[in-house]
């Protein structure tokens, strides 16, 4: 038993069990419609259209298939249209770390969805910690965080330069507008570093991580 043969019986169904129209409408001959119900009466073993004259009526079990032909023709419908150009026009799972899901990725977003191709975002904002899982588990496609991941397995690449500005006291021993290294604010007396601005401290700039083999810095 083939779509074909369902597509066929929906048709005759829709023309009012009228074998001639449907047979127009899907560009066919009225016996190759004709057999093709034949066909599906003996695949079944039993009869779908009670012919009254040169009328056809649905049967108990034609209407029981109708509703079958239904939801396979309208399931087989909705997956050519979901996976026909799937890398064009599918699902990207984006994840970003906190800062960068309220600052910056929404402009990002804003931008992706004016490309032609239409392909759907759906956006997790968590811990760095809680990205490497769900790429780990391939709940996420790609994800952007504030540093440098911890397994080994993940790919990680650098995808913008951010600035840290310093807040500390007039004696400090540090100048107005100047630009400090890595080493010199790993060497001072820092009150709080917490989350990904403590990693790009001591590692260096953020990261887009997806999973791979390679891990890139």
């Amino acid at each position: 038993m083939t779509l074909r043969h369902m597509r066929i019986f929906l048709e005759v169904c829709n023309n009012s069990c009228n074998a001639t129209k449907a047979a127009e409408a899907q560009h066919m001959t009225q016996p190759a419609v004709s057999l093709a119900i034949k066909e599906l009466e003996q695949y079944y073993g039993t009869i779908l259209f009670d012919r009254i004259g040169r009328r056809l009526q649905l049967t108990e079990a034609g209407m029981r298939l109708l509703e079958y032909a239904k939801r396979i023709c309208a399931s087989f419908d909705d997956m050519e249209q979901q996976l026909r150009g799937w890398d064009t026009a599918g699902v990207l799972r984006v994840g970003a770390s906190i800062t960068i899901g309220s600052l910056f990725l929404p402009a990002c977003v804003k931008r992706f969805q004016q490309r032609p191709a239409k392909t759907d975002i759906k956006v997790l904002v968590t811990s760095s910690d809680q990205l490497e899982r769900r790429i780990l588990s391939n709940d996420l496609d790609i994800a952007f965080i504030e540093g440098i991941p911890h397994a080994p397995v993940l790919t990680a690449r650098p995808y913008m330069v951010d600035r840290l500005a310093v807040v500390c006291a007039g004696d400090y021993g540090f100048s107005a507008g100047e630009t400090l290294s890595r080493v010199s604010l790993r060497s001072g007396s820092i009150r709080k570093v917490s989350g990904g601005s403590a990693s790009i401290i001591t590692n260096g700039c953020p990261c887009a991580l997806s999973g791979g083999q390679e891990r890139n810095r």
